[in-house]
């Protein structure tokens, strides 16, 4: 699971893709900004002010818990962020 630091998820590959999803260790890095597509991501852009966080908890044997937070820094030097959450079951589990 992507616990502690965290995890960076990369939209551009396949989800069966083993770089897809990615442990951040101390940090996740910015995320880049490609001015052509309009589009922020990893490895195809400038370095934006952005910084997106994934964490994923089991609370219980069937969900799984996903938290996205994205933080900036504001002019002023001002931290600000935005969390989203989303439980995830295995509606399969017997």
């Amino acid at each position: 699971m992507c616990g502690g630091s965290g995890c960076r998820v990369d939209t551009r590959l396949e989800v069966d893709n083993e770089q897809s999803i990615q442990s951040c260790g101390e940090q996740c890095p910015l995320l880049d900004y490609n001015e052509g597509s309009n589009l922020y991501g990893y490895g195809n852009g400038a370095d934006s002010k952005y910084r997106r966080t994934l964490v994923a908890t089991n609370p219980q044997p069937g969900e799984v818990i996903l938290t996205a937070t994205v933080e900036w820094t504001r002019s002023g030097g001002n931290q600000s962020s935005v969390e989203i959450s989303e439980s995830v079951f295995d509606y399969r589990r017997n």
